[in-house]
C-alpha cells in the first residue's frame, strides 16, 4: 500500500489531503473517508480500512482529508458553508482527477452529520454511504458533550477553542448554523437503499436511541454494535467495522 500528501486546490480554498492506493494513477471506484470533529485525515480506522481493502479490490483508493480548521488544514474559524466547499471540492477531484465512477463514503461523527447534510442539500454522488456514530444531534452534541463547562454559555459573546487533538476555534455564528441545520427535522426517506448506519451502544457522545430514532423515522438501515464508544476504540470493534465495510461497499 502507498500513500501521498497532497492539497487539492480551488477558488481560494485548499483541502489538505492523504490518498491511500496501490498501483496506477487512476481508480474507478474510491472511498472518501470523513473523519470527525476535533480528528484529522491521518487516523488510525481510516488507514486500516485502506490496509484491509486495497490489497482485495485493487481498483479502489480510499481519499481522506481534512475538514477546514482540522489537522493541517490552516483556516481559522469554523463554518458549515466552508465544510460543505471542502466536501464538493474533494468529491470533484475523485471524478475528476483520480478517475472514480464510482464513489463510495465513510464517515463518523461530525462527518457523518456533515455527509447527511450533503445528501439533503445536493444530488446524491455516491453509490453507498457508510456512517459510524453519525452526529445526528451535532448542535446538542457540541454545546453538551464537546465544549467544557461554561463553555458554551460564553460561546454567545466570544470564540472558544474546543477539541482534544487539535483546539478548534469555534464561534456563534458556527453554534447557530448547526443550530439552524438540524438533520432530524430532515426526510432521508427517499436514501434507504444507499445509507447505512453503525452505531455503538455504549457511545457517550451521540445517544444509541438518538440515532435509533433517526434512522427509524426515516428508514435507514441501522446495526447496533455491542458496547462499542463513539470512537470504536477497542480494537475488537474496530475490527468488526473494517468488516461490516468491507461487506457493505463490496458485496
Amino acid at each position: 500500500m502507498k500513500t501521498k500528501y497532497f492539497d487539492v486546490k480551488d477558488a481560494g480554498i485548499s483541502v489538505k489531503c492523504k490518498l491511500y492506493y496501490g498501483e496506477g494513477h487512476t481508480f474507478p471506484r474510491v472511498v472518501l473517508a470523513c473523519h470527525g470533529f476535533g480528528g484529522n485525515k491521518d487516523n488510525a480506522i481510516t488507514q486500516k480500512l485502506a490496509e484491509t481493502l486495497l490489497p482485495v479490490h485493487k481498483d479502489t483508493a480510499v481519499l481522506a482529508f481534512d475538514w477546514p480548521c482540522h489537522g493541517d488544514d490552516v483556516k481559522q474559524k469554523l463554518s458549515l458553508q466552508d465544510c460543505t466547499r471542502y466536501l464538493e471540492t474533494v468529491i470533484h477531484y475523485a471524478h475528476h482527477t483520480l478517475g472514480a465512477k464510482t464513489l463510495l463514503a465513510s464517515g463518523n461523527s461530525f462527518g457523518g452529520y456533515l455527509l447527511l447534510k450533503h445528501l439533503y442539500e445536493q444530488e446524491n454522488p455516491f453509490e453507498k454511504i457508510l456512517l459510524r456514530c453519525p452526529a445526528v444531534c451535532m448542535y446538542q452534541a457540541l454545546m453538551q458533550g464537546i465544549v467544557e463547562s461554561g463553555q458554551a454559555e460564553s460561546l454567545k459573546k466570544k470564540d472558544a477553542l474546543v477539541g482534544t487533538e487539535k483546539k478548534i476555534r469555534v464561534c456563534a455564528a458556527f453554534v447557530e448554523e448547526l443550530k439552524n441545520n438540524d438533520i432530524t427535522a430532515w426526510d432521508y426517506t427517499n436514501h434507504t437503499d444507499e445509507v447505512l448506519i453503525l452505531q455503538g451502544t455504549k457511545d457517550e457522545l451521540i445517544p444509541h436511541d438518538t440515532v435509533q430514532s433517526f434512522a427509524d423515522k426515516n428508514g435507514l438501515d441501522m446495526i447496533s454494535v455491542e458496547n462499542a464508544d463513539h470512537r470504536f476504540r477497542d480494537p475488537v470493534k474496530t475490527r468488526e467495522f473494517i468488516d461490516y465495510a468491507m461487506q457493505y461497499f463490496f458485496e
